[in-house]
Parts: C-alpha cells; structure tokens; sequence
C-alpha cells in the first residue's frame, strides 16, 4: 500500500514540479495535455496497480519497507520524505534530457526526450521498488515498449506532438533515467539515516 502510494503521488509530484520549472525557463508549459495523459497513463495504470497487488515482501521485524529503519504510520514523515525524493527525481531526470534535447537538436525532438524520460524515470523507480515480481516486472517493460512504440510511429507520435527518435536521443533518454532512478534509490539512505527505534 505505502509503495503503490508513493509511486503515485511521488511520480505525479515529480510531473508538477518539473512541469512548474519547465514553464519558468521556456515560457511556456513544457508537456502538452496528451503528453501528461500518457505518462500517466504508462505510469499510474498498470505498474502502480502491480505493485499494490505484489506480494507483501518479507521484512525483520520493525523495518520501515521505504527506508530499511522502524515502522511508522502509512502517512507518517517518512513517507513524506520519500515523495519528496521520488517527485525530484522525476523531475531531474526528465529535465537533464529536455536540457541535452535543446542542447542538440529540434524543440520537438527535445519535447520527446523529456517525454520518455519523465515515463523512464518514474518505471525505473517503480521497478527498484518491487523487482521481485514477475507482474512489476512485466508491467514495467510492457509500459516501456508500448512508450517506444508509440514514439516511433510516425502519425502516434505526431498525435501526441512526438517525434521518432535516433540511437544517440534513446541512450541519452535512457541515461538520464537511470541516474535519476539510481539517486532515488540510494538518496533515502543517504538523507535520512536509520533512527534508533522510539522507547516504549
């Protein structure tokens, strides 16, 4: 429950923001409605759900599943500092490959590349959240494949204001998704260390 709630409310935190800094340096807003839509869509729908429906994971006694120290409520501070690191690696990582896309190439090429990196990022996390599942696993590449497909098909991705991207764009998508999934992933242990459990 916790981790299908920070998947979602982290990932969609991570959209504002970034969709609140994109605005501030371009002007403008930096994903159209469709494109929100989407990663929404490849996001929120099946590989959240996949993590809520996985098999609760086995944990010593005490231990906080999000950040390996004690327990606390399903609403409690940790889980707040965990959105926070979630929604900020969204942002970072959709905005480091929006940066290379303006850096290198067309506006819409660079609107591509934030796309799929934004979808990238917040897959990447929730796989690093559960990747003993099957179903997160196959939920999770079945959403990416469906992302590429959608991007390399010329009128899909003219649709949602895409276009098809080269070898040097997806690694430079895939890059900037996998730093900001790893920081996610080692930026809770880092920032907040384990706390001596409360006396009873």
């Amino acid at each position: 429950m916790r981790d299908a709630v920070a998947i979602l409310v982290g990932g969609n935190a991570g959209e504002v923001a970034f969709t609140v800094l994109g605005a501030a340096v371009a002007g403008r807003a930096p994903l159209g409605t469709r494109q929100l839509l989407l990663a929404n869509l490849l996001t929120d729908m099946l590989p959240a759900v996949a993590v809520a429906l996985a098999r609760s994971r086995e944990q010593k006694s005490g231990e906080d599943p999000l950040v390996g120290g004690p327990a606390s409520a399903l609403f409690g501070s940790d889980l707040g500092r965990i959105l926070a690191v979630r929604g900020s690696a969204t942002a970072l990582g959709a905005a480091a490959a929006w940066q290379c896309g303006r850096m290198t190439g067309r506006a819409r090429r660079a609107s591509t590349m934030r796309l799929a990196a934004l979808v990238g990022t917040q897959l990447g996390q929730t796989f690093m959240t559960d990747w003993p599942s099957p179903l997160v696993l196959v939920t999770s590449v079945a959403s990416a494949a469906t992302l590429f497909t959608i991007v390399e098909t010329p009128m899909v991705s003219h649709f949602f204001g895409c276009t098809p991207l080269g070898p040097m764009a997806w690694s430079v998508v895939g890059t900037c998704s996998a730093a900001a999934t790893l920081g996610a992933a080692v930026a809770p242990r880092l920032l907040f260390p384990r706390r001596a459990p409360l006396a009873i």
